[in-house]
């Protein structure tokens, strides 16, 4: 049995090297904090999960890794940074990191439709299978120890669940 709810998949890195993969470090590896993400495995999602990606967001940070401020979208990071979304072989979205700039943080608002007025979803959400290898590539040209990306994956996450019999009564 299986059900389907909202989800997002965020994951945090510094952007340290000309290019950085996202989505590869599971929580508790190498120290990695729940805050920073909310993958179990690295790179892919673990059966019998199904995901239906339709929006991906960014944020820019800078700071260190316990002490983060938003970098503001005049900072000219945001249209330096290019990224690639990987699922298997293929690539399926890229482009200047501006153009997936996270609303929700920088428009305070309670209201999902305006979020979704700003960044909206796809037209046709984008398919991750339990098992298939799945990331996102950020390249930059001027690498910094206090320059942090997140990003998030929002769609339908498809789990199973387990079903329980009928209870007894005594």
């Amino acid at each position: 049995m299986a059900e389907m709810i909202d989800y997002t998949f965020f994951d945090r890195e510094p952007l340290t090297s000309p290019m950085t993969m996202l989505f590869q470090t599971p929580y508790g590896m190498h120290g990695k904090h729940s805050n920073e993400t909310n993958m179990m495995m690295a790179g892919q999602l673990p059966p019998p999960q199904r995901f239906a990606l339709n929006r991906i967001r960014a944020v820019l940070y800078h700071g260190d890794r316990n002490n983060l401020s938003l970098l503001p979208l005049s900072d000219p990071n945001w249209s330096r940074i290019r990224f690639d979304l990987v699922i298997g072989r293929k690539v399926y979205q890229g482009g200047v990191l501006m153009s997936v700039a996270d609303p929700m943080h920088f428009m305070p608002s309670e209201k999902p439709e305006d979020h979704d007025s700003i960044r909206p979803k796809f037209a046709y959400p984008l398919y991750i299978e339990s098992g298939e290898w799945m990331g996102v590539e950020v390249y930059t040209e001027a690498p910094a120890e206090n320059l942090y990306i997140e990003f998030y994956l929002d769609g339908g996450l498809q789990r199973g669940v387990l079903e329980r019999g009928p209870r007894l009564l005594r």
